[in-house]
């Protein structure tokens, strides 16, 4: 399966309206789909993929499962390890020094 795209690689592609990016793909190179001037919307399956300066800036990315917004609401106190737990179902990387 495929696991990157590499630069330039959709550079100029006028077909383009929406895409969807399978989780297997981990990176996406720089300027993949510069240029890509109907290209609207880009859903990534893999809330990990890297793809600074692959899109148009107007480009809407979404990233599947994640609100790049999203806040823990919880009527409760919530331990480290809860909300490691729920951080991580919502596709996020949590390290010692954060979230990634």
């Amino acid at each position: 399966s495929v696991t990157s795209i590499g630069d330039f690689a959709f550079n100029g592609c006028k077909s383009f309206k929406s895409i969807t990016i399978p989780d297997s793909v981990t990176s996406i190179g720089s300027r993949a789909f510069y240029r890509c001037d109907k290209l609207k919307e880009v859903t990534l399956k893999n809330p990990n993929t890297e793809y600074e300066n692959a899109f148009l800036k107007r480009t809407k990315i979404i990233k599947k499962g994640v609100n790049e917004s999203m806040k823990i609401k919880t009527n409760e106190s919530i331990n480290l390890k809860r909300a490691k737990k729920l951080m991580e179902k919502n596709g996020y990387v949590v390290t010692k020094k954060g979230l990634k």
